[in-house]
């Protein structure tokens, strides 16, 4: 009998952790070949079926779902590579900040790299450099990823100490798997 299993070399969690990793390296580096998904699909059809806690939905609805909402300046600096979330998780948290109307807060950076905040002392001086120019000016100054990394040179040059390289990138288009935030409430 066949068992639900993650592709191999695409294990932990899996399906998060490959949307991230196949951007990083540039391609699928998993496969089905040689699986028996009729069986696997006749397992999950034996499968007891989960019916959620109401009162436990209601609390995550309240203390764990993103409302949007922004009172102050936000920067987000994310991996592509990220196997804890997916770049996907930034596009629905951005999704949300412009239904609540607050886009204007938000700053969203992404550095090539795999890994769960695997940024050098060069990207966390650059993004902390950019959060304090926001604060200070009231307004995001315009960087794209060329920007942030001769931003990064700069800030390496200036320091007495090395910062290392810096991998600021655009993160391929992705969508969310399914939203979890305000607009969905009481909705599963």
């Amino acid at each position: 009998m066949s068992t639900i299993r993650p592709p191999p070399r695409c294990r932990w969690p899996w399906v998060r952790a490959c949307a991230g990793f196949e951007q990083t390296v540039g391609g699928s580096f998993s496969w089905n070949d040689g699986a028996d998904l009729d069986a696997d699909l006749a397992t999950l059809a034996g499968t007891p079926r989960l019916t959620a806690d109401k009162d436990a939905v209601a609390t995550v609805e309240r203390i764990g779902t993103f409302t949007g909402g922004l009172d102050v300046p936000v920067l987000s600096l994310h991996t592509t590579g990220d196997p804890a979330g997916p770049t996907a998780d930034e596009a629905a948290y951005a999704s949300v900040v412009r239904a609540a109307g607050d886009n204007a807060q938000l700053r969203q950076t992404f550095v090539k790299a795999a890994g769960h905040c695997t940024f050098t002392d060069a990207e966390q001086a650059t993004a902390t450099q950019v959060l304090i120019n926001r604060v200070k000016q009231g307004h995001w100054d315009p960087a794209n990823p060329a920007q942030l990394n001769r931003q990064a040179v700069t800030l390496e040059d200036a320091s007495p100490t090395v910062l290392g390289s810096s991998r600021f990138t655009d993160p391929a288009p992705a969508q969310p798997a399914r939203l979890w935030d305000v607009r969905q409430w009481g909705t599963y």
